[in-house]
């Protein structure tokens, strides 16, 4: 039984070799942490041309991976992915951000700072979102992916309390 799996997964892989060698955007995915031939592939045929997205975000609600806002009577609610999206994507994005969270140091930081606020699940979401947003500034600018340490800087303002009394405001890094 696992001896037809593992040939008919050595024929998958064979066919994509041969049937994908011109596509530009699979040695380039291949880059990536947690992305091998097959998720490559699927993100590659799934994507097309990555020109018809004019920005990441549009890329990763395209993929499934961008969160849904809802409007009425003035009130604004978040909820989770969209529903409506090329499932291709967001599983493969998803499935290689598993992978990355194990094996990359700046998605492993990235999922561990989220996971203690959001959970698991939330957390590989937004990973593999993050994930998709390089993938687009990736295939757009025709780069491979480049391994980078994992900076959090937040923009929200703090007040500091000093021993003598006195406040400031700063930006918290």
């Amino acid at each position: 039984m696992f001896d037809e799996i593992r040939a008919h997964i050595r024929q998958t892989e064979k066919w994509i070799d041969e049937a994908l060698k011109d596509n530009p955007y699979i040695p380039i995915l291949m880059t990536f942490p947690g992305i091998g031939k097959i998720l490559a592939a699927v993100i590659a045929l799934e994507t097309n041309t990555i020109e018809r997205f004019a920005s990441p975000a549009k890329y990763c609600s395209y993929s499934g991976l961008a969160c849904s806002t809802y409007s009425s009577g003035g009130k604004t609610f978040h909820g989770g992915l969209i529903p409506t999206s090329n499932h291709h994507l967001s599983h493969a994005f998803i499935e290689a951000g598993w992978t990355a969270v194990r094996v990359s140091p700046y998605f492993k930081a990235f999922y561990r700072r989220l996971k203690s606020r959001k959970g698991s699940q939330d957390a590989i979401g937004a990973v593999g979102r993050k994930m998709c947003e390089i993938a687009w500034h990736c295939l757009t600018k025709n780069k491979n992916y480049e391994e980078k340490p994992y900076q959090f800087k937040s923009h929200r303002s703090i007040t500091v309390i000093a021993h003598n009394g006195t406040r400031s405001q700063g930006v918290k890094s």
